[in-house]
């Protein structure tokens, strides 16, 4: 059709001709109008290629590529960052899927490989169990906002800061959460962190931050300087976190806070006195709980993983508080909402659990 067409033939003579030819064949010829269509190039089109739906399960052959290619990122990785299903899947140039399908191929296959911590996790008595237990369960019955309309939910942390090379590496290292692995794979050079005890390191520096959150902001960023006690915390109540409380939740006779139960400094007696005196409500939070505080289970680590790409290099502690501060304040505000609002489906979990863990991340 398109070389008679290209020899000068016009449609109709093009389609008289087709008719011809399929009626010796017995055949029925296509109309007219699908004839030019034809011609034009409009029908008989490819259909694009569907990448609505589950991807079909990989081969073995597949699976046990991404597998080689797994352990070899690790190896290179040197528990500096963290290895994903995806980045398995393209350095073994296998077919594009989500990383859900890999997970079900290796499962399928037998290979226990999964986002595994190698960190330990808090140590528990009974006595905190039940704790935990009994908080959470009330918890679990308060109203669905009643999390986000907290006036400020506070946190300390210390930030260690690498001011030479070999330094930056070793606090890289001590800040993965988890390794892409099996159980027997634990020892692995690649897959164990520095020990707290045996490999302590001196970075060179440090900062010691208290950070509040509320209404999806970081509204309170201050540097309390090498000591914390009950001292500090007071000064730190009636100064900073006053002010940051009535800046952002306007001028009120008693606030409502969140924070952990540090016996340093927010259970001291005079960081209860300076409560008291602000206004200052903490509302009764569990010990050794810090999968219920979001500061400790997601802005923490959302900070810290955008100054690991941001200090490659060493830095000093005065350049290090600088870019901290700005990292800080540019937390996306749907981050810290969506982790406030996760206070109530862990406290549900934790209830459930009787207190125990939690798998969730």
């Amino acid at each position: 059709m398109q070389s008679k067409a290209a020899a000068g033939k016009t449609p109709s003579e093009v389609h008289a001709w087709l008719e011809s030819a399929r009626a010796k064949k017995k055949i029925e010829a296509p109309n007219l109008t699908n004839v030019r269509k034809a011609l034009k190039g409009k029908t008989y089109r490819r259909a694009a290629v569907e990448t609505r739906g589950r991807k079909p399960k990989l081969s073995m052959k597949v699976v046990k590529a991404i597998n080689a290619s797994r352990k070899k990122l690790l190896k290179k990785a040197d528990n500096e960052k963290e290895v994903t299903w995806e980045d398995c899947r393209r350095a073994a140039k296998a077919p594009s899927c989500d990383p859900s399908t890999v997970a079900r191929s290796f499962a399928r296959d037998g290979l226990d490989v999964k986002a595994r911590r190698p960190r330990e996790k808090p140590q528990r008595q009974d006595h905190h169990v039940e704790e935990r237990a009994e908080i959470t369960k009330r918890w679990s019955r308060y109203p669905e906002k009643y999390f986000e309309d907290l006036d400020m939910i506070i946190d300390n942390k210390r930030f260690k800061v690498a001011t030479y090379a070999r330094a930056v590496k070793y606090l890289k290292q001590t800040r993965i959460r988890r390794h892409l692995r099996t159980r027997s794979e634990s020892i692995n050079k690649e897959c164990v962190k520095p020990s707290s005890k045996k490999q302590k390191m001196n970075p060179g520096g440090s900062l010691h931050i208290l950070c509040g959150i509320s209404k999806g902001k970081v509204v309170l960023w201050h540097n309390v300087g090498k000591k914390w006690n009950g001292a500090v915390a007071a000064a730190c109540y009636s100064g900073p976190v006053l002010r940051a409380l009535k800046k952002h939740c306007g001028e009120k006779s008693s606030y409502r806070i969140m924070e952990d139960n540090d016996p340093v400094g927010y259970k001291s007696s005079a960081g209860v006195n300076a409560k008291k005196d602000a206004g200052i409500t903490a509302i009764q939070y569990p010990r050794h709980s810090p999968d219920l505080n979001p500061l400790d289970f997601c802005i923490w680590h959302e900070i810290e993983k955008k100054m690991d790409a941001l200090t490659k290099k060493p830095m000093s502690v005065k350049d290090y508080d600088a870019v901290l501060r700005r990292v800080a304040r540019k937390v996306p505000a749907e981050v810290i909402r969506k982790s406030v609002s996760n206070i109530r489906v862990r406290a549900k979990a934790i209830a459930k659990a009787d207190g125990g863990n939690i798998s969730r991340d």
